[in-house]
């Protein structure tokens, strides 16, 4: 009840101009938007909007594929255009390229990731209101360390989230982890869990007016890693169709 008051109270103080673009961030949502009081501060001060295209790759063979995941798709490109089309905005795309090295665990120097990631940007045709950044460059603008967050991670006061975070890797293992067992698991979910907190963070301090189009799936697991040590909450519109 106080959540849906707070709720209200937020919507009906908008301005004209922020009230046009939470109509239209409205429209597109095709679940539940996170965070409605912070989205509507974040729309009142000059938002910066942002979303994340994870990479693919051959997991046996340590080889990127040539493209810069599931938000290049024609489909995707064009829906997300349209949107800020008609919010008369930019977004941020940023591109993981520490997610083969923390996550995917593969031994390849990150500097080579990165220089992968870099060429393969300059190869691709974007839409005119995306702003193309790789993650690794974003994040060295803060003074976080991934070493620190894990960390903190496995302190007791986390063991939830993790838990929640093994429950669907061993619900729906994917290619990269599915000859873990056990610990190995286990220890595969902190390090996710610790790579979307430190995201969470990083953006926090860098873009604190930032708002969130929410790429990946399922919503339910994906959405709370970012808010896992962040003090104010993350504003997440999920403009796509939730799949798994």
């Amino acid at each position: 009840m106080v959540h849906e008051r707070d709720e209200r109270k937020a919507r009906n103080t908008l301005s004209e101009g922020a009230r046009r673009q939470f109509e239209i961030l409205e429209s597109v949502e095709k679940g539940q938007m996170v965070a409605v009081p912070k989205l509507c501060e974040a729309l009142e001060s000059n938002s910066t909007f942002f979303s994340f295209s994870c990479l693919s790759g051959d997991h046996l063979n340590k080889e990127l594929g040539y493209n810069l995941g599931i938000l290049f798709t024609e489909r995707r490109m064009r829906a997300t255009e349209k949107i800020f089309e008609q919010l008369g905005s930019r977004i941020i795309v940023f591109i993981d390229d520490t997610e083969p090295i923390r996550i995917w665990r593969w031994p390849t120097p990150q500097e080579e990731i990165t220089e992968w990631c870099r060429m393969v940007v300059e190869d691709t045709a974007v839409p005119e209101s995306w702003d193309v950044r790789l993650w690794s460059e974003t994040e060295s603008l803060s003074s976080l360390e991934y070493q620190k967050i894990l960390a903190e991670v496995r302190k007791p006061e986390h063991a939830l989230v993790v838990s929640r975070r093994l429950a669907h890797m061993r619900e729906f293992p994917n290619r990269k982890i599915k000859d873990l067992r056990g610990k190995e698991l286990e220890d595969a979910a902190r390090h996710r869990v610790a790579h979307y907190a430190l995201q969470g963070l990083v953006l926090e301090q860098i873009i604190p007016n930032g708002v969130l189009l929410q790429a990946e799936t399922p919503w339910a697991v994906k959405d709370p890693l970012y808010q896992t040590l962040r003090v104010s909450s993350l504003p997440i519109i999920h403009p796509f169709e939730e799949r798994r």
